[in-house]
């Protein structure tokens, strides 16, 4: 296609760098085509197709009047193909506002969008990016150009415009130019006359053009895979379609019955008869956090459309679109309940798309940037942006829905439902051993057949004040926790709305690296620290990591570095923190593989639901680590205090020690018990390793035997933890 243009305007004139190779290179590919008339005939074809295509967009180019039908016709009176040079000077403008400083590397009053278009003489981009990015550019053009068309006149109208004709006008930031039929024209905005922030006025007219420098861009790949692995995963759907609707039912004023209606419109777009879907999709009015709807997204599905898809490529665009679906079918009850309330169809269309708008983006670059580095970043600063709007009434159709006080008395419901919720749940296991933010962070339902309960998530922001708060007053109120347990617990989960966190590029390395997760602890327990890095592994680690970890965490590493190596839990955590749940999924499935080199032909104990790869997260282990957990603590505590008292007294400091002996007496008199728990909890941890490793035992010994292991061991840990509390309480 570029040597038929060249043919029609000179091989000189498309600027390559070495114009006799680029014409001997199209010489050779005609003969190529002429020996075989099958494929000759299908690139005429799509040949043909594509300049009706690109006839169609220069025709819209004509009709918003950024060029002139005399140019038109030229542009297509001859073949076409788009050249774009592969540098950083795209043309953009990085433009900022309030208080950031701009970064411009172009200027889009020069309308950079046709620079582009010269193209450059190094390379040419493969015909799936470069017709995605030159239909990007052209739309573009012209929708800008007809917003400043239109916008300009009306200002004049207004008296905001003080100038409007005909040439490039005054050389001046408040001048803002476009095109009539193809013609250049101008407006200018008098920042001084008449009170208004003209700045915002002429970048809004001029267009929000951010170019990202291209270290943002490589940061923000470990952040694009991690979003890719965790929406794939099915539990994401799942969770989506109980989460999405109670976050609707409380901001929206949406009446469906929530969860059950989202689950009916899933199970119907899944079978494929849902033309809500249909209908939403065309209209915009879904977003998600699947797909960006940028130049990336769109070249990835036309080359998945014109060069077909293998089985695993047809595995994630299913992945794919359930996680859609999941997002969608929230959206698709409030669209019908909108209709059902008797709104127009662009009222039902507006309601949809505010529920949860993922396509807001800002001005601000540098909230952009952190989009770009931190993933999810932009649906958590929306579903903020939601809960805001709800309770100020600036959602749409607030005053007439009554969202403000349908969210309030809904939300006290949910508060009142979790309390006999959560006295019911008293001495069930499983709720007793999860760790606080588990507890107040999911609803935990049996379903028949499972002997773990499922983990039913509550909506974020709201479920934290009308759930998992009023159970954390609950547990202190009847179930005698400890204050700062159950704050600790809830905080934890609040802390998970703040979205400013570490790019997702150094996260995980930086956790590893401190042995510490920023909102789960510790990564490695304080038995499994004082193990030598190669041997840290819990039965859950996959055989991956273990055999990786034999080498990065051995003796010799640690001679030769002076440090501790990389523990096979170490990597496993950096596995599940760049890939999620999914990538250690893919990881186990090595597992067997592994094992069979090895020689191991060891039985294993029965796999749990909340063990299972892909869809354990889930499930609520009954054997959680909350009471361990809670018991660790107390021992590292009183440890520390009597670490503190040795210290005074070998540095001479009788009254002090006097004085904090008596100040924690109950501690001190605990630190010998301390050391016994842990050493008995040692104990029982080396028998569970011991029953898991041996070669002689069945699965069925296996299992009854753990869990004797495991009784005992959370009762040892809960005489400790309530004898201490006995001794320590006033």
């Amino acid at each position: 296609m570029a040597g038929e243009r060249a043919k029609v305007k000179g091989w000189q004139k498309l600027n390559y760098e070495n114009p006799a190779l680029a014409e001997k290179e199209y010489n050779d590919v005609m003969r190529l085509l002429n020996s075989d008339s099958t494929k000759k005939d299908a690139v005429l074809e799509a040949a043909r197709i594509y300049k009706e295509f690109n006839d169609g967009q220069v025709d819209f180019l004509v009709q918003t009047g950024a060029i002139t039908e005399k140019l038109a016709k030229e542009l297509k009176s001859v073949p076409y193909i788009p050249y774009y040079r592969v540098n950083s000077n795209s043309g953009n403008i990085e433009l900022m506002v309030d208080k950031e400083t701009p970064v411009r590397i172009g200027n889009v009053k020069t309308e950079p969008q046709l620079k582009e278009l010269v193209g450059g003489n190094k390379n040419i981009l493969p015909i799936f990016t470069s017709s995605v990015q030159n239909t990007f550019m052209l739309t573009d053009l012209a929708l800008r150009n007809q917003m400043v068309k239109e916008s300009a006149f009306v200002l004049q109208k207004m008296g905001i415009a003080t100038a409007l004709g005909e040439g490039s006008g005054p050389a001046s930031d408040s001048t803002v130019r476009f095109k009539v039929n193809g013609k250049d024209h101008f407006v200018f905005i008098d920042k001084d006359m008449y009170g208004i922030p003209a700045e915002l006025i002429i970048k809004g007219m001029e267009g929000i053009k951010t170019t990202m420098p291209a270290a943002i861009k490589m940061m923000g790949i470990p952040a694009d895979i991690l979003r890719k692995f965790v929406t794939r995963n099915p539990a994401y759907a799942v969770r989506q379609t109980i989460r999405d609707p109670l976050n609707a039912w409380l901001t929206t004023g949406t009446d469906a019955t929530p969860v059950l209606s989202s689950f009916r419109e899933l199970a119907t777009m899944v079978a494929g008869r849902s033309e809500v879907e249909s209908k939403l999709m065309r209209s915009g009015a879904i977003s998600s956090n699947v797909f960006t709807g940028d130049q990336r997204d769109a070249s990835k599905f036309l080359k998945e459309i014109t060069s077909g898809k293998s089985g695993w490529t047809k595995l994630v665009a299913r992945l794919d679109a359930f996680a859609m679906q999941g997002d969608a079918s929230t959206r698709a009850v409030v669209y019908k309940d909108s209709l059902a309330k008797g709104m127009s169809e662009q009222a039902a269309l507006l309601r949809t798309l505010e529920s949860m708008n993922f396509g807001r983006r800002g001005l601000s670059p540098s909230m952009q940037a952190l989009s770009i580095v931190i993933p999810f970043f932009n649906a958590q600063i929306q579903g903020l942006d939601v809960l805001y709007r709800a309770y100020t009434g600036q959602m749409p159709f607030s005053e007439q829905l009554k969202i403000k006080q349908k969210m309030m008395a809904r939300g006290l419901m949910i508060a009142a439902g979790t309390l006999a919720y959560a006295a019911m749940m008293s001495d069930d296991e499983a709720y007793k051993r999860a760790k606080p933010e588990e507890r107040y962070g999911s609803w935990f339902v049996y379903l028949p057949g499972f002997d773990e309960p499922v983990r039913v998530p509550i909506p974020f922001e709201l479920g934290y004040l009308f759930k998992a708060l009023p159970e954390a007053v609950w547990d202190m109120a009847s179930n005698d926790e400890k204050a700062s347990k159950a704050v600790g617990g809830w905080l934890k989960l609040v802390a998970q709305t703040n979205p400013f966190t570490l790019p997702q590029a150094i996260k995980p390395l930086t956790e590893v690296y401190l042995g510490k997760s920023f909102f789960g602890g510790d990564i490695e327990s304080q038995r499994e620290q004082k193990m030598l890095a190669g041997e840290r592994s819990r039965e859950s680690t996959t055989e991956f990591a273990k055999l990786l970890g034999s080498i990065t965490g051995s003796e010799t590493i640690k001679q030769i570095t002076g440090k501790e190596g990389l523990s096979p839990i170490g990597i496993d955590y950096l596995i599940r923190g760049y890939t999620g749940g999914m990538g250690i999924a893919v990881v186990q499935l090595a597992n067997p593989l592994l094992n069979m080199q090895m020689g191991e032909e060891v039985a294993k104990p029965t796999l749990k639901a909340s063990k299972t790869p892909i869809i354990g997260g889930l499930f609520q282990p009954v054997e959680g680590r909350g009471t361990l957990d809670e018991a660790y603590d107390m021992m590292e505590s009183i440890q520390q205090t009597k670490g503190t008292f040795n210290r005074l007294v070998e540095q001479g400091k009788t009254a002090e020690a006097r004085a904090f002996a008596q100040e924690h007496a109950e501690a001190l008199g605990a630190a010998s018990v301390s050391g016994s728990v842990q050493q008995k909890l040692g104990e029982f941890a080396k028998y569970r390793r011991q029953v898991e490793a041996s070669p002689k035992l069945t699965t069925e010994q296996k299992d009854e035997m753990l869990a004797r292991i495991d009784k005992a061991q959370t009762e040892y840990a809960r005489a400790f933890i309530k004898a201490v509390d006995k001794t320590t309480r006033q």
